[in-house]
């Protein structure tokens, strides 16, 4: 059995995808942490000396991730909390724990789960769309600014890449059959805990299972993956309940994000409450806080349809903003500057020009290719999940750049579409791989 193993092991890194796939993904890692190792912004922690985060997500995630890495459980400033959701600190504690309590360690930890979601994109384009596509997205996302740029900082969002990739390439790889409904499940249940779109993962599988077997079956499998997740989750709800005494499925910071897109002030991006607001806030328990916040929101969208309407576009045009806004937000902000004067000019130019152009690549794709595309389960499942973010971030919530990028890989699997179009003649069936 062991020489069996050792032979299907050397046939798989003789395979010409597989010594690509990993080759571009090295490429990526070079990037990345070239990037977070000249340009990182490592001082963050450094608050003795004056320089503070720029954004509370990036001390919260920090901060809780050194705690636990101590020992000291999911606490922020010695206080037990749901803020926000604990799968990324829960990651940095791990890394905190292995290589020491230092905002390095994290950027080189995102700049290698950056460079390892390359090859599995590589993956669900070989599968779903052959060989030339599964290049042209990997090759795309490994020298795509806003990923490099996202790995800069100290955010779930690249981890929550990952695992988004790396959920349907697992969907793509897995036969169908009870076993993978429950890694699946796991797998969006650790997503959920990481960032709440975690909680759309099934859709996913909806998409992928419903052209294969009827939409029955595909409900069925796609409740069983749902059931799981949600019993995934289910234990840190339970510490929730225990902890803050409310019903917290994963984090109160839900509710902030909600009354962000749906205030008197609200114009589309994020809008924060004033220090006023948070000084009436600060004196009910994080819960009570969290419920008033999400009552507000509620009640001031349903007493103002009219305005609701008029923040749905500039809640999408938030959410199409150029990949600089990762410069202009979190690396170079208040406290800091690591990219200088002449970096920061490159960057933010080329940043934008790719952005905008993977946007308008997408829907001129989608348009001439759609329902080639549809036709492929890997790719209905891409297109599924891609639409339910619309009226997530132009309705529910608010555009922001940092809830796009996480979509890029997806949006270059569609695209990479044209790396097919683009050959003399596609062979028979390279459109109905998987």
């Amino acid at each position: 059995m062991a020489v069996a193993t050792h032979a299907r092991v050397r046939r798989t890194f003789a395979s010409f995808d597989t010594r690509c796939a990993l080759g571009i993904g090295l490429v990526a890692l070079a990037l990345r942490l070239a990037f977070v190792l000249a340009y990182g912004r490592t001082q963050t922690l450094n608050l003795g000396g004056g320089v503070g985060f720029p954004f509370s997500d990036t001390f919260f995630y920090s901060w809780v991730g050194s705690a636990l890495s101590m020992g000291d459980g999911f606490t922020f400033v010695g206080h037990t909390t749901a803020h926000w959701p604990p799968g990324y600190p829960f990651l940095l504690a791990g890394v905190y724990w292995l290589f020491g309590a230092d905002t390095a360690n994290a950027l080189i930890a995102n700049a290698v789960l950056g460079a390892l979601t390359v090859p599995l994109v590589y993956l669900i384009g070989l599968r779903a769309l052959g060989r030339p596509a599964a290049i042209f997205a990997a090759a795309a996302l490994a020298v795509m600014p806003g990923q490099i740029l996202i790995a800069d900082v100290a955010l779930a969002e690249t981890f929550y890449t990952f695992e988004l990739v790396g959920f349907l390439a697992l969907a793509v790889s897995l036969d169908r059959r009870p076993r993978t409904f429950v890694a699946l499940g796991i797998v969006a249940g650790l997503a959920a805990l990481t960032r709440g779109e975690g909680f759309l993962f099934p859709l996913i599988v909806l998409g992928l299972w419903s052209a294969r077997g009827g939409m029955r079956r595909a409900l069925r499998d796609t409740a069983i993956v749902s059931v799981v997740m949600l019993l995934t989750v289910a234990p840190w709800t339970i510490r929730n309940a225990i902890v803050v005494h409310g019903f917290v499925p994963v984090a109160t910071n839900a509710s902030a994000t909600l009354w962000s897109g749906h205030n008197p002030r609200a114009d589309g991006g994020p809008v924060y409450h004033s220090p006023a607001e948070l000084a009436a806030l600060s004196k009910l328990s994080e819960v009570d806080a969290s419920a008033k916040v999400r009552d507000d929101a509620i009640n001031w969208a349903v007493h103002h349809p009219l305005r609701e309407l008029e923040l749905i576009p500039l809640q999408l045009k938030a959410l199409a903003k150029g990949d600089s806004e990762v410069v202009w937000t979190w690396i170079n902000a208040t406290g800091a500057r690591p990219l200088g004067k002449t970096e920061t000019a490159i960057v933010t130019r080329v940043a934008d020009a790719a952005s905008y152009a993977l946007i308008a690549a997408l829907l001129i794709t989608v348009v001439v290719f759609g329902r080639s595309l549809w036709r492929v389960p890997a790719m209905r499942a891409v297109l599924v999940f891609l639409a339910a973010a619309v009226p997530l971030y132009g309705f529910i919530y608010y555009g922001n750049v940092r809830y796009r990028l996480p979509l890029e890989p997806f949006m270059l699997l569609v695209v990479s579409r044209w790396a097919l179009a683009l050959r003399t003649e596609p062979r028979a069936g390279a459109l109905a791989r998987v």
